[in-house]
């Protein structure tokens, strides 16, 4: 089975669920900031859309509760088919076998802010990241071991620490305000500067 992801009104992440090999589903996000989509069945109906949603939907994509809507920029590329269970052992190492691990893209201004605060406490040698962004196997299988999508994402010790602001054990930038990221790394035998 497949992963499929998308953005839905008035929800603030990705919706996923798993498809058959023979589904595919596109969204298109109009000027407007209306969301449709369609789903297409290649072995039913010749490619013909099974289902699609009404005309228009005219609900602007909110970020984060922002009310806001959404920057517009060029979808993400498509997943190609790729072997799960490869993609999910490489991305399952990289968790296993890090002390300071972060998963990032190249574009995330949260990613930066998360990478300095690492530079800062420990010095460069001393964290990993995995820049996913031309990689949406790599973030679809990392979606399904730490239960988001979004980067960053920090892993101490093959802990799911969250990311900048939240998640997992409430994200990096908090856990530092609290003291307890030191108490972390130190914990994880990283020695701080």
């Amino acid at each position: 089975k497949f992963l499929a992801a998308a953005f839905q009104p008035g929800l603030t992440g990705l919706k996923v669920s798993p498809i058959n090999t023979s589904t595919r589903i596109t969204f298109v996000v109009g000027k407007n900031g209306s969301l449709s989509w369609s789903k297409l069945r290649s072995d039913a109906n010749g490619g013909e859309p099974a289902e699609s949603s009404p005309k228009p939907a005219r609900a602007p994509l909110n970020i984060a509760g922002l009310g806001a809507p959404a920057k517009r920029v060029a979808p993400p590329p498509p997943i190609e088919e790729y072997d799960i269970m490869a993609v999910r052992a490489v991305v399952q190492k990289y968790i296993d076998t890090e002390s300071v691990l972060m998963f990032r893209t190249s574009t995330c201004r949260f990613c930066d802010r998360v990478n300095q605060l690492f530079t800062e406490k420990v010095g460069t040698g001393h964290f990993r990241t995995v820049d996913v962004s031309d990689r949406p196997d790599m973030r679809a299988e990392l979606a399904v071991i730490s239960g988001r999508t979004s980067v960053p994402a920090v892993f101490i010790k093959g802990e799911f620490i969250g990311g900048a602001n939240d998640g997992g054990m409430g994200g990096v930038v908090p856990l530092n305000g609290s003291g307890e990221l030191d108490r972390l790394l130190t914990q994880a035998g990283v020695t701080l500067l």
